[in-house]
């Protein structure tokens, strides 16, 4: 946990390289030696987040598809992280309504995001705001909110 939370620092205080070398570094470890789930979903999460912020998409695909599993069973999606990668991905729809969902999450648990994900879901709001029409990310944003956890992994697991 002590690493995670390193790398995380890293994402948030930069060099973003650094931290990308400590999460993939952790990640690697993690997959020889497996933790805790939860750990690991949580790791995993910051490592698809950190490369997709860095544009090494592919590489976040990647540990996407190693990470869905482990948030599964967790059953915590990291839903800032996957909105993300999807619009960094030109997923534009599937972005909007992951964050949607994001929205009603966080306003149904009261849960504060932490500073990396604050960011990140400041970028994407002001891009799709910038690509969408107002009608259509309005929409979005509502279609998300509505989702139930089955219909939130079915969109995750099903956009490629």
């Amino acid at each position: 946990m002590a690493r995670s939370n390193l790398a995380d620092l890293l994402w948030q205080i930069g060099p973003i390289e650094e931290a990308a070398r400590e999460a993939r570094k952790l990640a690697d470890e993690l997959r020889a030696n497996p933790a805790a789930d939860s750990d690991m979903a949580l790791l995993f999460a910051n490592v698809v987040g950190i490369l997709s912020e860095m544009g090494r998409i592919d590489e976040a695909s990647a540990v996407a598809r190693d990470a869905l599993p482990l948030m599964r069973r967790d059953r915590n999606y990291r839903i800032e992280e996957w909105a993300y990668l999807f619009w960094r991905r030109g997923q534009i729809d599937t972005a909007t309504m992951l964050l949607g969902a994001s929205d009603a999450q966080r306003f149904r648990a009261g849960v504060a995001l932490q500073e990396n994900e604050l960011r990140l879901m400041a970028e994407l709001r002001a891009a799709l705001q910038a690509q969408l029409q107002p009608e259509a990310f309005a929409r979005g944003l509502a279609a998300g909110a509505a989702l139930g956890e089955a219909q939130l992994l079915a969109l995750i697991a099903d956009s490629p």
